[in-house]
């Protein structure tokens, strides 16, 4: 709106102070100032008709108003992708643990079918040792939870080398 060839020069006005606190409060940088310049020009290129010069202003007050809500909209479009980007990520980290805990879920089962058909697991065997990798526990934790669920067997079958020696049946692990 300003002419480049043309010299600024200082302004000053008095305005309401109330007024001047909610325009600068609304207002981003140098919004004031511009929209200052802008009614000058209005009113300069206008020939002093007072109709023009406050509907110029209104328009610049709603061009204003457009380009402010325009940025929101900006704004909010980003933040929204961000939070679809971030759901897409939890939603793929939710499916690997459901895929994790449905292979831990079948390697416990097939160690449970291994005691139940009387062979020994222990912390250093090889499937305890894949059951831990895939659940992220520790292969202690695995048996533990092992022994939870098979308390009538007796300690030996969840140590090296008893198992696959001597067979227990379920019945006779009961007896013990």
């Amino acid at each position: 709106m300003v002419d480049d060839g043309d010299e600024m020069e200082q302004v000053n006005h008095l305005v309401p102070k109330a007024t001047k606190d909610r325009a600068t409060r609304i207002a981003q940088w140098g919004e004031l100032s511009e929209a200052v310049r802008s009614v000058y020009e209005v009113f300069a290129n206008s020939g002093g008709d007072d109709a023009v010069v406050r509907l110029e202003a209104e328009r610049q007050r709603i061009v204003t108003q457009r380009e402010a809500i325009e940025e929101q909209i900006g704004s909010l479009q980003r933040e929204l992708e961000r939070l679809e980007e971030r759901e897409g990520e939890l939603e793929d980290r939710i499916a690997e643990a459901e895929i994790r805990g449905s292979k831990y879920e079948a390697l416990c089962d097939e160690l449970l079918t291994m005691l139940d058909n009387g062979e020994s697991v222990w912390p250093e065997h090889g499937l305890v040792q894949k059951t831990a990798a895939v659940s992220g526990k520790s292969p202690d934790e695995v048996i533990a939870e092992l022994q939870s669920q098979r308390p009538h067997l007796p300690e030996t079958r969840f140590e090296e080398g008893t198992g696959s020696t001597v067979t227990f049946s379920s019945t006779e692990a009961t007896e013990l």
